[in-house]
């Protein structure tokens, strides 16, 4: 059995979500905060729940839209909040075929209403009634996966009574204690005495459960891989001695262990994370809910969230959780996203429209793409970070034209990559990671602005050999990649190309020589003209015209250029 579809009535700020389509492992719903994120899962939480301390059943006091609570009273017993579309495989049907239980072979719909909170099976979305016995009805509804449901309240304490896990009802028990009594059922002692003659019984299984969740986290905790986790036991009271049970953390490193309350919140998170599931690790198929997951956890954490997510829980169980965080986004499989939003007065909507959605609600799904994009940009050995997209037409072409009259071009290993000056370096250095080192800077702008860069060399993250300043080869104070061009060329082109018209006697006159030598062409170009203009633009022209355009270069220039190419094919 396979939820692919379900729709939300009538919770909270959620008037009619429209249906939001299922993934077969992991869904991902993206929203910006008060999108109605949380209404959407706890309301398909309480269509089937496993035991998670939260709220399990619809009321209309609390669950209903207030705006509509007095005008709706005669009809809020009918509405159905929850209503799940659930397609049966081949070994479902033979199993109920076997019971005697011929069904449609469309999808079926199950939902729950306010009245009553049973589960209704229906033939259609609009409720009408299945037709089969009462034992193929219970064969389904035993077949119809249990939801869990796991947020920020689920975190582990770092102290509890045991007896109170053991004594009280699962459903009055907190979010927070839920996830404790999973490690003591993970350990096999959830129902077990504490007696002082069973300690080292009862704590050698504790160990044993404490070691398991250990190499979960070293496998998917990146961030520390010495730490360990230590499950004790403390007898309080004295009249009515009462076990309580510690749950620490050992870091090797520091040589210390601390109660997991005292972890950053996100390593915290993370840990509760791993002991919520183990409880149901063994059981079948099941729809995991998660809301928000992650939110302290830095962006490699997040990262290792979402392997885990990917390599544990989604080829197993059917995954969904909402996030506006794009380090929780898989860039790789959009198609799993679906984008909800706060629409006025229609309501939370779901759509798998990704973009359609508003700015804001996108804005996740952008960055993630933006960095992985990056990340496929930069990625090789031999990577040479220019300032624009020009400066990767005019090394092609003018390389091209070298060639042809027996010079050299630039290399073909290297791939280019503009960053948009010297302030966006430090970012893609950043994204380059271990490889940067091995990056080569074709810098530009003054020659004794390069602070920024200048430290990364100190830091070592860039080689200084794999700067290249353009004021080494134009023997100016200022310099782009323009500057390599007589500067008489370099404005016919700009004309050419349909740009701004620029007087090659004011670019050369006394107000751009009183501290000789002179200022970059392209800022002495814009201060004539009063303002900045596409550099592109004569980079497009000469692309598309370079036959005529480059008929016309000087020596001086292809000077120029290749004692610039043949240094930097010298650093492959």
């Amino acid at each position: 059995m396979r939820l692919i579809a379900a729709r939300v009535r009538k919770v909270m700020s959620v008037h009619d979500s429209g249906r939001l389509a299922l993934d077969e492992g992991i869904t991902t719903i993206v929203g910006k905060n008060e999108s109605g994120k949380t209404a959407m899962l706890q309301a398909l939480y309480r269509a089937n729940p496993l035991p998670s301390g939260h709220v399990t059943a619809f009321t209309a006091r609390r669950d209903y839209p207030r705006r509509d609570l007095g005008r709706d009273r005669e009809v809020i017993d009918q509405v159905r909040p929850v209503t799940l579309e659930i397609e049966l495989d081949y070994d479902d049907r033979q199993v109920l075929e076997r019971a005697g239980a011929l069904l449609p072979t469309t999808p079926l719909f199950v939902s729950r209403s306010y009245g009553d909170g049973e589960l209704h099976w229906a033939s259609d979305e609009e409720g009408t009634p299945l037709e089969a016995s009462p034992e193929a009805i219970a064969r389904l509804t035993a077949m119809l996966p249990g939801f869990q449901y796991f947020d920020d309240h689920n975190v582990l304490p770092g102290s509890v009574s045991i007896r109170r896990l053991q004594e009280m009802d699962s459903a009055d028990l907190y979010p927070s204690e839920r996830t404790a009594l999973a490690l003591l059922r993970l350990a096999g002692v959830a129902d077990a005495s504490f007696d002082e003659d069973d300690y080292e019984v009862r704590k050698a299984a504790l160990e044993a459960a404490a070691a398991r969740l250990s190499d979960q986290l070293l496998e998917y905790w990146s961030q520390n891989r010495e730490l360990s986790i230590e499950l004790d036991l403390e007898t309080m009271g004295i009249s009515s001695p009462d076990p309580w049970l510690h749950i620490r953390v050992r870091d090797d490193r520091q040589r210390m262990s601390l109660n997991v309350a005292e972890r950053s919140k996100g390593f915290i998170w993370f840990f509760s994370f791993l002991a919520a599931f183990s409880e149901f690790a063994d059981q079948d198929r099941r729809v995991i809910l998660l809301d928000e997951p992650g939110m302290n956890l830095h962006a490699n954490a997040q990262a290792d969230l979402l392997r885990y997510i990917k390599e544990h829980l989604g080829p197993f169980h059917q995954v969904v959780y909402s996030t506006h965080s794009p380090y929780l986004i898989d860039s790789g499989r959009l198609s799993r996203c679906r984008v909800l939003e706060n629409v006025g007065d229609e309501g939370s909507k779901i759509s798998s429209d990704l973009w359609r959605a508003g700015s804001e609600t996108t804005v996740p799904l952008l960055a993630a793409l933006g960095a992985d994009l990056t990340r496929k940009l930069v990625s090789g050995p031999h990577q040479l970070l220019v300032s624009s997209p020009s400066d990767i037409t005019y090394l092609t072409v003018m390389g091209d034209l070298l060639r042809s009259e027996g010079g050299r071009a630039l290399d073909p290993r290297w791939n280019l990559t503009p960053v948009g000056g010297a302030s966006g370096i430090p970012t893609i250095l950043a994204l380059l990671g271990t490889t940067a080192v091995s990056a080569t800077v074709l810098m530009d702008g003054p020659a004794g602005a390069r602070g920024a860069v200048e430290e990364l060399v100190n830091r070592g993250a860039i080689s200084a050999d794999h700067i290249v300043p353009l004021t080494d080869i134009t023997g100016t104070l200022d310099a782009d990649l323009e500057d390599l061009f007589d500067s008489r060329w370099y404005v016919a082109l700009l004309e050419e190309s349909g740009g701004p018209k620029v007087s090659h006697r004011k670019i050369t006159g006394k107000r751009f020589l009183r501290k000789p030598p002179r200022r970059r062409i392209v800022h002495q170009a814009e201060t004539v003209v009063g303002g900045a203009y596409d550099r592109f633009q004569p980079a497009g022209h000469l692309l598309r015209n370079r036959s005529q355009a480059l008929a016309s270069v000087d020596a001086e220039t292809k000077k120029r250029f290749q004692q610039l190419i043949d240094r930097l094919n010298a650093l492959l």
